[in-house]
């Protein structure tokens, strides 16, 4: 259960997971995967913008 909870899966998602016979553990880590993937990018993407604006602040100041 921790496992799972490290992963970012809600409690509630846990307890449906556990409870299904047909729950596939690779599938659901591959999936969970590439959301956490896609966050990745888009928090990189507010860091390239974050330091774009702080450039340019610092610019102005000059």
């Amino acid at each position: 259960m921790l496992f799972f909870k490290e992963l970012g899966f809600s409690l509630k998602q846990i307890q449906k997971v556990l409870g299904r016979d047909d729950f596939d553990l690779l599938s659901a880590l591959y999936s969970h995967r590439k959301s956490l993937n896609q966050e990745w990018e888009k928090i990189g993407q507010l860091l390239k913008t974050i330091d774009k604006t702080i450039k340019h602040l610092k610019g102005k100041k000059k």
